[in-house]
């Protein structure tokens, strides 16, 4: 019997410990959601006083990266957000990033903006919940842009076409899939409908 409860005590579970491990991993997530989320939107509120230097100021030349380039509004998700430029880590922790190379919003070509999906604010947290049809304005220095979302998509590296340019006014917003493995990236493609008001 001796032997017994013995054995029992070797296989008992540290519960309290456990307890304190998982509660301590728990609330270091926590904290670091709250500070990313705080820091971003900290430079959101110093990127629109930018941004707002930079549309009294007129048509700027080619943006450095980290500087205002946009500002990209999507009514359905509740998302206004200054878009920078850059797709580096320090300019994504900031704001959405255009992506160097790709058009800018407005202009004719693929323009391709990256940003996160939980941390650093998430700004395109929702996207996999916008519908066809789902409307996206781009404020940039020459005007607003706006464009109707025409596809979804999950994709896993196969799709690269989604980045090449084209001639036609696309807008191509990209984010990790799924949220907590980031495995691939979430793809809106979005087309231009209307330029400062007219028709395109």
């Amino acid at each position: 019997m001796a032997v017994i409860a013995e054995d029992a005590r070797l296989v008992r579970i540290p519960w309290r410990k456990v307890a304190l491990a998982v509660g301590g991993a728990l609330l270091a997530v926590v904290v670091g959601f709250l500070l990313t989320n705080t820091y971003a939107t900290l430079w959101q509120h110093r990127l629109e006083s930018e941004w707002g230097r930079a549309l009294r100021a007129g048509a700027p030349g080619a943006p450095a990266a980290g500087e205002p380039v946009a500002k990209i509004v999507i009514p359905r998700l509740g998302v206004e957000r200054v878009v920078v430029e850059g797709q580096d880590r320090s300019s994504l922790r900031k704001a959405p990033g255009h992506v160097p190379g790709s058009a800018l919003p407005g202009e004719p070509g693929n323009a391709v903006i990256r940003g996160h999906r939980l941390l650093w604010s998430g700004p395109f947290r929702d996207l996999h919940t916008l519908n066809l049809g789902s409307e996206i304005h781009v404020q940039t220095a020459e005007g607003t842009a706006v464009y109707l979302v025409a596809g979804v998509f999950q994709q896993d590296g196969s799709r690269i076409d989604l980045f090449e340019d084209t001639t036609l006014p696309y807008l191509t917003l990209v984010t990790s899939d799924p949220p907590f493995r980031a495995d691939g990236t979430l793809v809106v493609r979005a087309t231009m409908v209307e330029l400062n008001g007219a028709p395109v």
